[in-house]
């Protein structure tokens, strides 16, 4: 790996933890006006079971500061960050190649990679090294004069809070099933869900709601508290139960909930692949961030 004198690069540690949020925080504040992430979402990311520090990750240090790091996830996906203070040296292109690299040990087709449209450098690089434009995805935000508006559950249907210990692999299935529909979207392994999900600091059962048919779970939505807003994770409707305002009911009683518990902003995030995005405006939400992923054939 080619990087400027003096610097040097090794997998990430645990312990560098701190420091991989510095640089990430930094870069979204720099580009999105706010943080994008909390220290606990990158933490649950390396609790998944299949995806490895050592082998996965690299950092680039300036002495003892961490200035860039990548991680490659999912068999797919590269996360890369460069601090302002550390770009136009060729450390990002250093990671990019690396990353790449990587996936191309691991038997993957093809690397994709996403930033906000306010980022050109990045989008320019990703053109100058041969990715092409996949879609383009949004960030939406519920003001907080705005309620959405409740709607009659049909005959049969319900909507109730989550059993954990009982209705975890349930859970699970209602939303691989429902965001395997996306092109591009593979099933996240069980284990690896857990850890973003369950095994996330801070999960609270209490924010995850279910719909059911009769006995069936065929429908999800949960919120993660964050300090700012509410953030949805997941919202999903089986195919089948669709266009019965059941997600609209499940976002609603999530919302209500957030605000219940003081944070009376709500967001969640959409793109292209699943054609959403109409309808959260109609309801009330209004586009925050935008960002587009590329990919490229490996």
């Amino acid at each position: 790996m080619e990087l400027p004198e003096g610097f040097a690069a090794r997998p990430l540690l645990r312990s560098d933890l701190d420091d991989v949020y510095a640089v990430a925080e930094a870069y979204d504040i720099e580009m999105l006006g706010e943080p994008d992430l909390e220290k606990a979402d990158i933490e649950a990311y390396w609790k998944m079971p299949n995806f490895h520090l050592d082998t996965d990750s690299l950092g680039v240090f300036d002495g003892s500061r961490l200035t860039a790091y990548t991680e490659v996830m999912m068999g797919k996906y590269v996360v890369l960050c460069v601090h302002a203070d550390y770009r136009g040296r060729g450390i990002g292109t250093a990671l990019g190649r690396w990353s790449e690299d990587r996936l191309r040990a691991m038997g993957a087709g093809k690397a994709i990679q996403s930033a906000p449209v306010t980022d050109k450098a990045a989008l320019r690089i990703f053109a100058d090294r041969g990715y092409d434009l996949g879609w383009t995805s949004w960030a939406l935000a519920l003001p907080s004069d705005v309620t959405i508006p409740q709607r009659e559950l049909a005959d049969g249907y319900a909507v109730r809070p989550f059993m954990p210990g009982i209705e975890d692999e349930a859970v699970y299935e209602v939303i691989q099933v429902a965001f395997g529909e996306w092109p591009d979207r593979e099933r996240t392994p069980y284990e690896d869900w857990r850890a973003v999900v369950f095994e996330r600091e801070g999960f609270n059962s209490d924010n995850m709601l279910v719909a059911t048919h009769g006995d069936e779970i065929i429908g999800v939505c949960f919120v993660i508290d964050r300090e700012r807003a509410g953030w949805v994770n997941s919202l999903g409707v089986d195919n089948a139960h669709r266009h019965r305002g059941i997600a609209q009911i499940l976002l609603a009683r999530a919302f209500e909930g957030t605000r219940s518990r003081g944070l009376k902003r709500a967001e969640l995030a959409t793109d292209a692949r699943t054609g959403a995005l109409g309808l959260y405006e109609n309801l009330g939400m209004h586009v925050t961030q935008t960002y587009e992923e590329w990919s490229l054939e490996l």
